[in-house]
């Protein structure tokens, strides 16, 4: 498998062994729908890890970190890829 940027980083072109071809297209910000899932996926591996929904030893993103993180860094943190096209080869 191989992945490659576009060179203003807003798509990811990637290929699988079996020829087939994903497009990733950046998207700024995340559907409501899309933390919907990310909330229960979170839930559910809580639940079956028998734990809380408090995480003690989390770390926290502080102001410092913002400001040492790249442009990109900070754009990402935000958004996310969506598959935009599939194709095979």
């Amino acid at each position: 498998m191989s992945a490659f940027f576009s060179a203003d980083s807003k798509r990811i072109f990637s290929v699988a062994q079996n020829g087939t071809l994903l497009l990733w297209k950046w998207t700024p910000n995340r559907s409501e729908e899309a933390d919907k899932v990310i909330k229960f996926q979170e839930f559910k591996m809580g639940k079956r890890l028998k734990v809380g929904q408090d995480k003690p030893n989390a770390y926290a993103v502080t102001d410092d970190d913002v400001e040492l993180m790249t442009e990109l860094e900070r754009e990402a943190a935000t958004g996310r890829f969506l598959l935009e096209k599939r194709s095979r080869f």
